[in-house]
């Protein structure tokens, strides 16, 4: 009976002495690859035609960029999430992202599932900043642009970092 007490006591104050305010969470740290709050800022189409450069603003998806304030987070081993929301009506979203840093460039893949009639997915090599997050696309071959063919283009977003930090203890920025 003694034993049994004993474990009882000994389980109790094992309980009581791991509480919420001993563990506080951790906070998901900015400085580390590209987690932190951002906000879309714009989205660009780029290319040649006949040589000369061009440049256009894709209105549609321009609109929508604009609205996305996204957090990305560190998630499973397969890919890591996206929260936020977007639209004048702040409509929440999620989505996945996966990074690959083994290449030359350090390339991006994410998704986003707006709704059933939109999605926006984000892909392409990424140069990270102190303050932006830039995600280049580039497509070889022929891309129509309006009633003209461009013989390669590139989808430029850029997404600005919302809070910016007092202090950088990453050398990397």
């Amino acid at each position: 009976m003694k034993k049994i007490l004993l474990t009882a006591a000994a389980a109790t104050l094992l309980i009581v002495a791991c509480s919420k305010d001993d563990n506080p969470v951790t906070p998901i740290d900015p400085t580390v690859e590209i987690q932190g709050n951002w906000t879309g800022a714009s989205y660009v189409m780029t290319g040649f035609i006949d040589g000369v450069a061009i440049e256009t603003t894709n209105t549609d998806q321009d609109a929508l960029v604009k609205t996305l304030n996204l957090t990305f987070f560190e998630g499973t081993e397969t890919a890591d999430s996206i929260k936020g929301t977007y639209g004048a009506e702040n409509t929440p979203l999620l989505g996945t992202y996966t990074l690959d840093t083994e290449k030359d460039q350090p390339t991006i893949d994410a998704k986003l599932a707006l709704s059933e009639t939109e999605q926006f997915e984000v892909n392409g090599d990424y140069e990270l900043s102190q303050d932006s997050l830039i995600v280049t696309k580039g497509v070889k071959g022929d891309v129509e642009f309006g009633d003209k063919t461009a013989d390669s283009t590139s989808t430029v977003v850029k997404f600005v970092r919302k809070n910016n930090r007092n202090t950088l203890s990453d050398s990397r920025f």
